[in-house]
């Protein structure tokens, strides 16, 4: 992997960077001859809440009212807000000629930290600490609360950080 800096994209910007004519035209070939590319280094944060969200991880739910924790496969947010991984796999064009049928909204930065009125209550918008208040106590951020069919979560306060990272990515 190459490192990662800035590489001028035209020879002429490369000799502009104190480069020889010749080094220039040389580097530039190389790279782009290679496909070398600059990639973003993985985000480990990101990837567990991707791999909460998605089940690979299991959590550990309840629904409210209920004694025992849920199968774990039925825990999982994707079962119930699976938008996002379509999004994330599909065309726009795609995604929008064939909708998702959900089960529960759809998450993700812009649903999440735009003000709007959510359940009856007052316009509202979540932060990391009122999403995690929702998972694992059932309370929105306007003090609303969510439906019981919604799993309470037993969250890690990183695994929580994890999911949050994950869907505001989205």
């Amino acid at each position: 992997m190459w490192p990662c800096r800035q590489i001028s994209s035209t020879p002429t910007e490369m000799v502009k960077a104190n480069s020889t004519i010749t080094d220039a035209i040389a580097l530039w070939v190389l790279v782009s001859a290679s496909g070398a590319s600059c990639r973003k280094a993985p985000d480990p944060e990101l990837e567990r809440g991707d791999a909460l969200f998605q089940g690979a991880v299991p959590l550990s739910a309840r629904i409210v009212g209920h004694d025992q924790d849920l199968p774990r496969d039925t825990a999982r947010c994707s079962n119930c807000h699976p938008a996002q991984a379509l999004r994330a796999r599909e065309p726009s064009s795609v995604a929008s000629a064939s909708p998702v049928e959900t089960f529960g909204p759809v998450l993700s930065r812009a649903s999440l930290t735009r003000p709007a009125p959510r359940r009856g209550g007052p316009a509202s918008r979540y932060d990391q600490a009122a999403f995690c208040a929702l998972l694992t106590g059932g309370i929105d951020p306007a003090h609303v609360m969510i439906p019981q069919t919604m799993p309470r979560y037993r969250l890690a306060s990183q695994d929580c950080q994890a999911l949050w990272t994950y869907v505001t990515s989205l």
